[in-house]
């Protein structure tokens, strides 16, 4: 066998080597982000906005909650979390998911945010939807390794300027 036969062997052996470990490492790029250090907290939230479309939005911040929690949006600096159950007036449907979210180094803290949708069911049966928002939840690990929230509020999004609008143009002047 001659010396250009063994470098055309270790050239194939080296292509297919790279080959099958590039296909591998894009095999588990799934399951890279199912390991990403936020979801954990990403997932609880999901789990929270569920929860929510079961019991309505009150019982499910009051599930969700540590037993005092900080309600950004309440001029009350602090909330005990069974209170929670009524702050929310009935017929309210709240839809959300998170956007993005991060943990501490530690992994025992974490924040999650993004959109939610509001409806309101009216007296006459209709249901109604609100303008829309961005929302912050804070997340504190529990010993059990579940997740609970410290902190939460939502501010008007910029498509609520945008829904308010069309809504004064649709209305008969």
């Amino acid at each position: 066998m001659g010396h250009s036969d063994t470098k055309r062997r270790k050239a194939s052996t080296l292509a297919r080597t790279f080959g099958a470990l590039t296909c591998a490492t894009f095999m588990t790029l799934p399951a890279w982000a199912q390991t990403h250090p936020a979801q954990g907290v990403m997932d609880a939230d999901r789990a929270f906005a569920a929860r929510a479309k079961q019991v309505g939005p009150g019982p499910a911040f009051a599930e969700y909650a540590e037993s005092r929690v900080l309600m950004l949006n309440d001029p009350e600096p602090g909330t005990d979390a069974g209170d929670l159950a009524t702050l929310f007036g009935p017929g309210l449907e709240i839809d959300w998911a998170p956007m993005d979210g991060a943990v501490s180094v530690d992994g025992t803290l974490g924040y999650t945010w993004g959109k939610a949708r509001y409806f309101r069911q009216k007296p006459d049966g209709t249901r109604e939807e609100l303008p829309p928002s961005r929302y912050v939840t804070i997340w504190r690990q529990q010993k059990d390794g579940s997740w609970k929230f410290l902190a939460d509020g939502g501010l008007h999004a910029p498509e609520a300027k945008e829904f308010a609008e069309k809504t004064k143009a649709d209305t008969p002047q």
